[in-house]
């Protein structure tokens, strides 16, 4: 049975007198009726819009009621039979478009509309690709609601007063979700005569009680519990969270108040909490926007309505907060300072990093525009040109000019000049990434920041930019040397633009291909000595994807062209010579056995990369080795003098190494001093260890073997290091081993880095691409995090090359490998690894922590296997990996890599908590979403004893780390709520995972027990 609640309204009681002068009131049946019906209908909503406040008959109510209100005593006695209807009627119908049934969705997320709205919204695009082309409640919510004006199916064919209202009635419900400057152009709404009903005014009048249904008859209490919203921890909730409160805090508005021209509507609100009340201050400006434009649009409005008086703003209170004084208490930016700080020299290490700044930028955008191209089959050249020159007034110029994507003047008034906020990391390059990879690739660019031609100022008075967005139109824009103000040009509006800055005098404005130019002006006073553009981009640049040209010639040469000459590897090997081998005698009272030898290899990394990352690591790598057995004269005649007690053990090493110099191989002797001081030293000594330059640690000296480094075809080809601000620049000096570069997508970082520890061992040039892309500082000078998987990878595809170019073996003791300068050629391998102190991440909010090293493995050796199991070519085939590694324990690097691989690739079978050890076999990988999104490798583990949750790895009798048991019950307790633990309780799930890693067995009950009395549901 009807509940008839439209009989209770204020506007009701005015339709039944009014239609009994009209003698329509055979007509009143049917409007209660369809009143009624729209209440069925609208307790649907809920299905599809389950987390917002009511849209049912208590609305409808509230609109009604409001109605009345905002027409007064006078307007109601103005109103029509007709008017009154359709306010009735449109109270009730104007969100009957927010009722879907499970056919219609499916139906309308099939259709051409609703990826034309992806198109108009990448976020919604982007959300949809994560969830795996499925679409996500909160995305298919978006829609219906931002499409429901448009369904207006479900009003009924009324016939009222002789007139059928069905068209008008579904044009005066539209209105309300449309521009109000739209209302006068539906020509539905002036179907009707105006003495007969006003459509106009009529849907002025619903939008504005429709807004003004702002109180907490919307959200009860019950609705407010029932849907955990006090509970809400994901964006869904969270954001229904927030406007339960604000409509709870709103208390009424107070139409009981003196009417005129210029009358404000008083409103009142009770808040607890300040957010809430911004919130419901943003939302009263809104009605603010609402009032005026309404009013704008019936003073546009002939009839008997056009004057009629709508509120023209919110009367609002100073504060409405219960212990609190309102006011816009937040953090604010002096534009000048921040500017200031930007172009200053505190946060860049100099003041030429501008340059890279651009460059990179440029390599961006045509990277972009080539996988734009190829998505789209066309034929692309990309090409950036860089000028340098003086102009009349002895200023130096350098101008960058790419046919990259262009920008048009919305990208350079979003992006382009707003500082922080970078295209690239906005939702419009994020979704059109993901429309480009299934057809041509993904693409991860190297800017990030947003600040980059600020960066202009460091060095420059003055910038001037030119560009054609590939789909746009030409802009021309010049930036002042205080960077605030900008003058901008576009073609489209015909204006005179100016010249751009050109060496050659070929003026030009606007460009007419897509691109960007950009030429900064040089200011003298901020440089002792003209800047060497050249060297300085050398320094930036190594072997990128796209040609750059420096006045017309080549910069340097292509990854491509680079990647050519080292196809194959090469590789030298030869004896030590016969008078090498007498020098060191001589000098050192080392008697080399004529089987030594020495290995050289210039090698392609990419090679030794897995199938599934060849395409984002490449590169070169230089490999030294020497076999030398040896007898030690001196060290056997001073144990004939010296007790061999006084002799450091380590005093025993004799140690060779490689270095270069003047492109001449040359052998390098480091003789240990034993640790022996003067009085140790007999006398018949002390002169020979004098003489050869002892400085109280170790003595050296360099013996030419006959090897020059231009018998490699590629090393002579392309100078291998000669060309990056973190190596020596000078050839003569150069020294391959323990020279590291790392490049992203062409750009230089440096590479020595904790996280790549190498010491001496090698030196290599590491390509990488794409995902391959380290965490940097804000400027960009240091690396600060690299991946897992990059991390990986590298080190893999290097030991890889190092097991196969090391092909000679001898005792220990007597064969001195100089890969690292200690012990064994297998041990090497496993000291290579040191890492001194490096960070790490986790992957749910990119948290950094720091820790130290451990100078040897746990439970892990290269001599029992492992080193092969390591090295298989498939271990890290479509490894994907997010986060680096947390703290091992006291682990290092090594442990970390094989926890991550063996997470993937292998099953934890079994504690050993006798031996303390983990034990591994082959198995089956389970697969858990959550332990594999919220923690890391290692982390849980099936342990013998059922009883204990965490148990502590030991290594010689020490603590070195922990793990939760997989075993135990709580497991699983903790396991279901671990999303809630993690986003309502960052820090406390932290510290837990901490704890664990740490093996701290205190602190880890003690945040056990935190977790177990928190309300995780």
């Amino acid at each position: 049975m009807a509940n008839d609640n439209v009989m209770h309204t204020k506007l009701w009681s005015v339709l039944v007198d009014k239609m009994k002068t009209t003698g329509s009131e055979d007509d009143i049946g049917a409007i209660k009726k369809a009143c009624n019906d729209a209440e069925a209908l609208l307790l649907q909503i809920p299905a599809t819009f389950p987390t917002y406040t009511l849209h049912n008959a208590t609305h409808c109510k509230n609109v009604c009621n409001l109605m009345f209100d905002i027409l007064g005593e006078d307007g109601v006695e103005r109103l029509t039979s007709l008017e009154t209807a359709l306010l009735i009627l449109s109270a009730y119908y104007h969100d009957i478009g927010m009722v879907y049934d499970p056919i219609e969705k499916a139906s309308i997320l099939a259709g051409h509309e609703f990826l034309k709205f992806q198109e108009d919204y990448p976020y919604a695009f982007i959300k949809i690709k994560e969830n795996n082309d499925e679409v996500p409640d909160d995305i298919a919510e978006w829609y219906f609601r931002s499409i429901h004006t448009k369904r207006m199916e479900r009003i009924p064919d009324l016939v009222i007063e002789g007139k059928s209202i069905k068209h008008e009635l579904a044009a005066i419900c539209k209105s309300h979700g449309n521009n109000s400057k739209t209302i006068l152009q539906d020509n539905l709404l002036t179907s009707f005569p105006k003495e007969i009903a006003d459509l106009v005014f009529c849907s002025v009048l619903l939008r504005i009680a429709d807004i003004l249904d702002f109180d907490k008859t919307r959200a009860p209490d019950v609705l407010f519990e029932f849907l955990k919203l006090k509970e809400a921890d994901n964006t869904r909730f969270e954001e229904s969270k927030k406007e339960y409160l604000k409509h709870k805090s709103a208390l009424r508005f107070d139409f009981n108040v003196a009417r005129n021209d210029n009358w404000k509507l008083p409103f009142f609100a009770r808040c607890e909490d300040i957010a809430i009340e911004h919130d419901i201050r943003s939302f009263l400006d809104a009605i603010d926007k609402e009032f005026i434009e309404c009013n704008e649009l019936l003073s546009k409005h002939s009839g008997k309505w056009s004057k009629f008086p709508l509120p023209v703003s919110v009367l609002r209170s100073e504060s409405y907060g219960v212990n609190y004084q309102y006011g816009q208490y937040l953090f604010t930016l002096e534009q000048d300072k921040a500017i200031e700080l930007f172009t200053g020299e505190n946060l860049y290490p100099n003041k030429t990093v501008f340059v890279r700044e651009l460059l990179q930028n440029s390599i961006d955008t045509v990277l972009h525009r080539k996988l734009s191209t190829h998505y789209g089959r066309e034929s692309y050249q990309p090409r950036i040109d860089v000028f340098t020159w003086k102009d009349n007034e002895n200023y130096q110029w350098l101008r960058i000019d790419d046919n990259g994507m262009g920008m048009d003047e919305r990208k350079i008034r979003e992006y382009f000049l707003n500082a922080g906020k970078s295209y690239y990391n906005s939702d419009e390059f994020r979704a059109e990434i993901l429309k480009y990879e299934e057809h041509s690739g993904s693409y991860t660019p190297i800017s990030r920041f947003g600040i980059g031609v600020l960066s202009c100022f460091l060095a420059g008075d003055k910038v001037e930019v030119s560009s054609h967005s590939h789909n746009g139109n030409p802009v021309r824009l010049s930036i002042g040397s205080d960077a605030k103000y900008f003058k901008m040009q576009l073609k489209e509006k015909s204006h005179n633009a100016d010249d751009m800055p050109t060496p050659d005098g070929k003026e030009f404005s606007f460009l007419n291909m897509p691109g960007t130019s950009i030429a900064v002006r040089i200011a003298p006073f901020r440089h002792a000595y003209e800047l060497d553009f050249k060297e300085i981009m050398l320094g930036y640049i190594k072997y990128p994807e796209v040609p750059i040209y420096h006045n017309g010639e080549k910069l340097t040469a292509t990854d491509e062209e680079f990647l050519a000459d080292i196809a194959e590897d090469e590789i030298i090997e030869m004896p030590i010579p016969q008078e090498v081998i007498e020098q060191v005698r001589d000098r050192f009272k080392v008697e080399i056995k004529p089987t030594a030898r020495v290995k050289l290899g210039l090698l392609n990394i990419g090679n030794y990369v897995t199938d599934a990352n060849k395409e984002f690591l490449k590169g070169a790598l230089f490999l030294s080795d020497v076999y030398a057995p040896y007898d030690d004269i001196f060290y056997d005649e001073l144990r004939q003098h010296i007790s061999a007690d006084v002799i450091d053990k380590d005093g025993e090493d004799v140690e060779f190494c490689i270095r270069v110099v003047d492109h001449q191989v040359m052998l390098q002797i480091l003789r240990n001093d034993y640790g022996l001081t003067d009085h140790d030293i007999p006398f018949g000594y002390r002169d020979w260890i004098e003489k050869k330059g002892r400085d109280g640690y170790r003595v050296s000296e360099l013996f030419d073997i006959g090897i020059n480094m231009n018998e490699f075809k590629w090393y002579k080809k392309q100078a291998l290091f000669d060309s990056s601000p973190y190596l020596s620049n000078n050839i003569k000096e150069f020294r391959p081993i323990g020279n590291l570069m790392l490049t992203h997508n062409g750009i230089v970082y440096d590479a020595n880095h904790r996280m790549l520890e190498f010491g001496n061992t090698i030196s290599f040039i590491a390509l990488c691409y794409d995902k391959f892309r380290p965490d940097l500082t804000l400027d960009r000078s240091n690396v600060q995090l690299i991946p897992l998987i990059m991390n990986s990878e590298i080190n893999l595809a290097i030991r890889k090359a190092i097991k196969g170019f090391v092909t000679w073996d001898a005792p220990k003791n007597i064969f001195k490998a100089t890969m690292n300068g200690i012990g064994d050629y297998k041990h090497s391998l496993v000291n290579i690894f040191y890492s001194y102190s490096y960070k790490i991440r986790l992957s749910d909010d990119h948290t950094h922590y720091s820790f130290n090293h451990l100078s040897s493995l746990t439970n892990f050796d290269c001599n029992n296997g492992w080193y092969d199991y390591f090295a298989r070519s498939n271990m890290i085939d479509n490894f994907e990996c997010t986060y680096l590694v947390p703290k091992y324990g006291n682990g290092h690097l090594l442990d970390a890599i094989y926890a991550a691989l063996l997470q993937k690739y292998r099953v934890i079978k079994c504690y050993d908590s006798e031996n303390h050890k983990i034990v591994f076999e082959d198995g089956d990988v389970e697969h858990n979403e959550i332990i594999n999104e919220f923690y890391p490798p290692l982390f849980f583990l099936p342990a013998n004893n059922e009883e204990l949750l965490l148990v502590l790895r030991y290594h010689n009798d020490n603590v070195v780390g922990g793990f939760i048991n997989k075993n135990n019950k709580e497991s699983d307790w903790i396991l279901a709520r671990t999303e809630t633990l993690s986003k309502k309780y960052p820090a406390i799930f932290k510290t837990f995972i901490t704890a664990v890693y740490d093996g701290d067995k205190d602190e880890f009950e003690k945040i056990w027990t935190v977790i177990k009395s928190l309300q995780l549901f």
